[in-house]
């Protein structure tokens, strides 16, 4: 179960806390909090500054959502996210990762650790 909670919900931003781990097993409940929060009006915040772990299906999760965001003029800022844990998420895969998507640049791309400061 991925353990996370509302944070803060300010008057056009909504910031999601997230803790722990998210493993594979919590695929189908990340996605389901990602369409719901893109779903909604809010400016999306993320903060992933206590994720101990996250597997490589979950990290292609939040790059989805955050191409699907763009595309849709939304805001989504992942924050706090460890350049260390998306490393140990890329290497168990299997995979290497040199250059960002080229469509959207190093705009907050979480594989190459783009991500916000957490200053909220």
């Amino acid at each position: 179960m991925v353990d996370y909670n509302i944070d803060k919900q300010l008057r056009d931003r909504l910031i999601l806390k997230f803790r722990g781990a998210i493993k594979k097993e919590d695929e189908q409940e990340l996605k389901e909090i990602l369409a719901k929060s893109l779903n909604s009006d809010y400016l999306l915040v993320f903060n992933m500054e206590d994720v101990t772990e996250i597997s490589n299906n979950c990290m292609q999760l939040l790059c989805h959502a955050h191409r699907v965001s763009t595309d849709t003029d939304k805001v989504l800022m992942l924050c706090g996210i460890k350049e260390a844990l998306i490393e140990r998420s890329v290497e168990a895969a299997g995979h290497t990762r040199h250059t960002v998507c080229d469509v959207y640049g190093n705009d907050g791309c979480v594989w190459t650790g783009g991500c916000h400061k957490c200053d909220f």
